[in-house]
This record gives structure tokens, sequence and C-alpha cells, in this order.
């Protein structure tokens, strides 16, 4: 019932054990521990304990776990790496994404899409692809939809320099939030919204989108979505 707390031992006991016991314990616990070290920032511990499980499993077909796998080690590269390394981020992440359209769990591979991309003052992450495809997937009404949408109007508008594309984007994703009453979602769109204003100088409307994501944050008791407001206001 603790096995969390242990995994990185396990990993390496089964490592030290492999002859015997086989490959199975090594992936499964350096897993485990990968993602432990990414919920604690440890990046370069974590990109340890996921390269070590793909190894053990070069030879083996993509399946539930080599997934976790390949998007592990998009998560541990990602704030690591220098810009121009992100292709290696981007070579995992397609790998993730594929194998779970395939498998037909689309709700995963819309994770793998959002939750790694990373926008930056005229960059967006490798996988804006990812989101481009993820679109075509689910419902144009639904959250996930809206979700995506907040990740696509950011790489319009910062990777793209599409401003008014990204308007459209971020407009109907907040639409999609208010449908639903999803304040998880009008948070990102809003906090999106303000970040792409500002990058094109529009000063005043940054400024608006950031005090309505701030004063939201603060009904709802989000600390982060409230610091990131009034960071865009100042």
């Amino acid at each position: 019932d603790q096995l969390e707390n242990h995994a990185s031992e396990l990993a390496q006991h089964f490592q030290e054990t492999r002859s015997v016991l086989g490959s199975g314990g090594i992936a499964r616990f350096s897993v485990m521990a990968g993602e432990r070290a990414l919920v604690a920032y440890a990046h370069e511990e974590a990109l340890a304990h996921f390269n070590r499980a793909l190894a053990v499993r070069e030879s083996e077909e993509m399946d539930a776990q080599g997934a976790a796998l390949h998007l592990g080690i998009a998560r541990a590269l990602m704030p690591t790496i220098e810009l121009h390394q992100y292709h290696q981020a981007d070579e995992h992440l397609t790998l993730a994404f594929d194998y779970y359209v395939e498998s037909d769990n689309i709700s995963q591979a819309v994770d793998v899409a959002t939750s790694s991309t990373i926008a930056r003052a005229g960059y967006t992450s490798v996988t804006a692809p990812l989101v481009r495809r993820a679109l075509k997937l689910v419902r144009q009404d639904s959250l996930e939809y809206g979700q995506l949408l907040t990740h696509w109007g950011s790489h319009l508008g910062l990777g793209e320099g599409d401003y008014n594309g990204a308007d459209a984007a971020f407009s109907r994703a907040l639409d999609i939030a208010d449908r639903n009453g999803d304040v998880a979602l009008k948070l990102t769109a809003l906090s999106q919204a303000a970040s792409v204003d500002m990058f094109h100088l529009r000063l005043q409307r940054s400024m608006e989108w950031g005090l309505e994501a701030a004063t939201l944050a603060r009904q709802v008791e989000a600390p982060n979505p409230e610091y990131y407001g009034h960071f865009m206001r100042g």
C-alpha cells in the first residue's frame, strides 16, 4: 500500500535482478518513480526513470505503458531543454498521441495535446499540430473542445501572429465555458487571451482580461490564476 513511496528503490532492485525476474518490474516501477518525480518538479530524475523503463522495453510493441512512458519523457524534457531542442519532445508526444487515437482513447489524446503545451512570446511548443488534430476528434460544443481552443488561440496569437484568429478561438472557448459553467476553462481562456493581447500591444484589453481573471480566481480561491491576472494587469 506504499508502493509509490518506494518506487525508485524497487525499480533499482528489479534492475539488479533483471536476469532472474525479467524487465516487467523495472518498467512498472520506473514509470511510477518517474511520475512521482514529475510531481516534485524533479525533471532530470524523472527523465532518468523514464529512459530506463524505455530502454528495457525497446523490443516491445507500443501499449498503454509505452505511451505513458513517451508522454512522461516529453513532460520531463520540456521544462529543461532549449527551444531549438523541442523536436525531441515532439517525437515522444506524437508517439503517445497516435497510440491513444488508435486505441480510441480520445480523452487521453486530448490530454497529450493540451497538458504539455508551453506558450512563450512569439513561440508555442511543438504540440500545436497535435492540438489541431485533436480539435477534429471532439464535439465542438464540448469542454474538451474549449480547452483545445485556448491552446490553439495561444498558438495562433503567439506562434503565428494571427491576432484575429486567436481572438476568435478565445471568444469561442469563453462561450463554451459560460454555457457549461466551467470556471477553470474560463480562467484559462482569460489568462491566455490576456497574454496574446499583451504580445500584440493591445495593453488596455490585456489589462481588462487580466482583471477579470484575477477577480474570478479570487471568487473560487485559485491563487495562481489570480496572481497571473494581476501580473498581466501590471
